[in-house]
């Protein structure tokens, strides 16, 4: 996705409706590609790891680990929320920045 603000905007949506547990490894990275603030190059590589689990559709995120972070701005990153059954991956950009996101996931489920 390309994002042009610092509003959370949705990469990923992960679906947990059945019992569950996942174990998740997300990798992410952002770049600038133009707009009409910052700095050319400006770019933000994060690793992180989290447990979901669902019972009874009762879906929670538990122990998000911070693996690897290295951004040339802070404001570049990302949040996890539930919202009902998903499991939501959120990155935030700048404001009149175009940044190009990409994100790999590895999901274990059991």
């Amino acid at each position: 996705i390309i994002t042009n603000s610092n509003s959370p905007s949705l990469i990923q949506s992960l679906s947990c409706d059945v019992d569950g547990v996942w174990l998740v490894e997300a990798k992410i990275t952002g770049r600038r590609i133009g707009g009409i603030a910052g700095a050319p190059g400006t770019s933000v590589t994060l690793k992180r790891t989290f447990r979901i689990k669902s019972i009874s559709s009762s879906v929670t995120v538990h122990d998000v680990q911070s693996d690897y972070t290295s951004r040339d701005v802070p404001q570049l990153n990302w949040s996890v929320s539930v919202s009902g059954t998903n499991v939501e991956i959120y990155v935030l950009g700048l404001n009149n920045n175009n940044i190009k996101w990409n994100i790999d996931l590895v999901v274990n489920s059991n």
